[in-house]
Formats: structure tokens, sequence, C-alpha cells
């Protein structure tokens, strides 16, 4: 059940946990952007502050709103900022693909919000290794910290080695169109699950929520 509340967040209650969609999980437009990020084949165009690249990796190391767009086989977006810092993705039409590691990676945050722009489709698809790093992902898209999705677009993420999309906190779906194909489980929150209004499609050997 849920219930919106004056300052326009809304509380949830399930048997298995009891939440919040915060005014951050709901935020979906935006008038300014700290910096956008396209990937070109084998580089990274960026323009904006926050942002630094190596190759096909773009690193955010910064809070702020990014636009995210453009396509490459083997590119990498990780967010790394400060554990009190918020960043929030706005995905563009991005088609990404990693063949050693998770291609979106939230390494460090205090909230990741990524937002599928309307009217786009996104993509993210792994390899089959991950490399022995004991930090490693566990799922093609990962984050350590709280990660949340919104928007109106569609996103599609292939994992061939673990999960599909993976966080060690809470994991949010407030709305957009996702189709998930997964080796293991398809979508893992360690502290909890909780969605609003998405429409999710699952293939997977395992588990479609854990």
């Amino acid at each position: 059940t849920t219930k919106q509340d004056a300052a326009g967040a809304i509380d949830y209650v399930s048997d298995y946990v009891t939440g919040k969609f915060s005014k951050v999980d709901l935020k979906d437009s935006f008038t300014s952007y700290n910096g956008s990020i396209v990937f070109a084949s084998d580089s990274v165009q960026t323009t904006g502050s926050g942002i630094s690249v190596s190759g096909a990796v773009a690193t955010i190391n910064k809070g702020g709103v990014y636009t995210v767009s453009g396509s490459s086989a083997n590119g990498q977006l990780i967010i790394s900022v400060d554990k009190l810092e918020q960043v929030h993705i706005v995905l563009s039409g991005v088609s990404l693909s990693c063949q050693n590691s998770a291609p979106f990676w939230v390494k460090s945050a205090d909230k990741v919000v990524v937002t599928l722009k309307s009217g786009t489709v996104n993509k993210f698809e792994d390899g089959t290794t991950y490399g022995s790093d004991i930090d490693a992902p566990n799922a093609c898209m990962y984050a350590k910290d709280d990660l949340t999705f919104n928007g109106t677009g569609t996103l599609e993420v292939i994992s061939h080695l673990n999960n599909g999309i993976g966080c060690s906190n809470d994991l949010k779906f407030i709305s957009g169109i996702y189709t998930v194909s997964a080796f293991n489980n398809a979508i893992k929150g360690k502290d909890s699950i909780a969605v609003l209004a998405a429409k999710i499609t699952v293939l997977t050997a395992d588990d479609a929520f854990k």
C-alpha cells in the first residue's frame, strides 16, 4: 500500500519492508545539468564538470545531474562520489557494453537516481568475466549504495555472467519500461526492492526478484 504525504513523498508498506519514495526518487525532469557524457565507440566526449575519462570509461566524481547518451562496444560508466553526495543520471539513448566488467557501476554515493528520458531506448550488456577483484560488481548494472529508476523511457539489461540489476542497499523502480535478462537473478536488492508503477519483464534462470 502507498500513501502520498504533504511534502510530496510517497510512503509504502508491505509484508516485507516499509519505506518511502522520496521527492528525489520521484524527480524526473530538470532545467539544468552539471555535465553530459556521450559515448562514441572507443572514446567519450564530455561537457561540464565532475567527469573524468580514460579511453571509453567515464567516471562521475562529483554529485549533480548528468545526461548520458551514445554507444560503445566496450565502454563503462562509473559513479564514484563522496558518500554524502547524490547523483542523478538521465539516460538519453545510450547503448553500452563492457567486456570485462559491469557497464554501469556505482562504486560510492549516497544515492543514485537513473531517469529514462521519454522516447529513448537504453541498453546495458556485460561480458562473461569481471576479473578477480574482491570488490568487483556482481550485476550488469550494479550499485553499492541506494539506486532508484524513474522516467518514461525504456531500459534493456543483459547479463551473461551474474545478476541483471543489483544493489547492495535499497533498490527502487518508480516508473519506466524494463526488460532484464540475466544468467543468475534478474533484479537483486540486498536491503529491499520497491516498485511503484514500473513495467518490468524478466528472463532468468534463477529468481526474478530477490
